[in-house]
């Protein structure tokens, strides 16, 4: 994430972050399973809240652990 890596202004960028992280956190469904994802490929199609895929998983964790990584002293 550019401001753990110094590139973007916290204080400017900080609730842009802070709201991002609250819509994906709104896609997780009760069981864990991350809803929302659209499938791969050239051709965009619309989704659901039940439409999952694996990488979207990986995005996800990989977005978890900068937020995790902004909220260390």
């Amino acid at each position: 994430m550019g401001i753990n890596h110094g590139v973007l202004e916290r204080t400017t960028y900080l609730p842009a972050v802070e709201r991002a992280w609250r819509g994906l956190i709104r896609a997780l469904q009760p069981s864990g399973k991350l809803g929302w994802v659209q499938q791969i490929g050239y051709d965009p199609r619309s989704v659901g809240a039940d439409d999952s895929q694996e990488y979207g998983a990986g995005a996800f964790l990989l977005a978890a652990s900068e937020i995790l990584e902004l909220l260390e002293p």
